[in-house]
């Protein structure tokens, strides 16, 4: 019987030195603690803007925070490339999808104004909406008048682009840092990843160990640019 007792005893005294390696609800155990902080919301009930920019990162996970329109007015880019690249990582840490819009070239060719928009922007003709010969049912209307846009211009004395214009603000809800990357303009297949997809089958490689392969490349299943 003192035998047994000992031994239920001794289990009793592992159990509790297993615990303390965890977490619980009860607070700090052993180096784990619950966090209860909890991200402020609107009076919607939805995520801040606030938030979900402090809460983002951009493709070298480095968080990202919101700038304000006089840090972006003046800005400079070497290449309009640059300029895309710039408001494409800022609308995807802010949580909304880009469109590009107005683009104007010089006598020679080179692109010398170039606008782009909020994916919101504008309404639906209502022409559309009011077909008598429409066969298919129409489609949800995401035109929601948004004004949204980043606009630079081409200055010839020093070779580079300026932002001309800056609308940061929206007039709709913003989707979260999760739902970002499932943005049309965060889906861009790059050539070398379809190069890479279409060459791994032929080395026998199965579709899923290619996707696995590809998501460890990049840094996790959220940086894949396709899904």
């Amino acid at each position: 019987m003192e035998t047994s007792s000992i031994e239920r005893r001794g289990k009793m005294d592992r159990g509790v030195e297993t615990s303390k390696g965890g977490c619980s609800d009860s607070g700090y155990l052993g180096g784990c603690e619950r966090s209860s902080h909890r991200a402020p919301a609107t009076e919607s009930g939805h995520m801040s803007v606030e938030h979900m920019v402090s809460q983002s990162s951009d493709d070298n996970g480095v968080d990202m925070i919101a700038p304000r329109k006089e840090d972006v007015m003046g800005k400079e880019f070497k290449t309009i490339e640059l300029a895309e690249e710039y408001y494409m990582s800022y609308a995807k840490g802010i949580g909304f999808s880009v469109r590009k819009d107005k683009l104007v070239r010089n006598s020679e060719g080179k692109v010398c104004r170039r606008r782009w928009c909020c994916s919101k922007e504008g309404l639906r003709n209502e022409k559309f909406n009011d077909r008598s010969d429409r066969i298919r049912p129409p489609k949800a209307i995401t035109r929601e008048n948004c004004s949204a846009h980043f606009w630079v211009g081409y200055e010839k004395k020093r070779d580079v682009y300026v932002v001309r214009n800056f609308e940061p603000h929206h007039n709709h809800q913003l989707v979260t840092p999760l739902e970002s990357p499932y943005l049309q303009c965060n889906r861009v297949v790059r050539k070398s990843d379809l190069a890479q997809e279409v060459g791994m089958p032929r080395a026998l490689f199965r579709t899923c160990q290619t996707y696995e392969y590809m998501m460890d490349q990049c840094g996790g299943y959220l940086m894949l640019v396709f899904k």
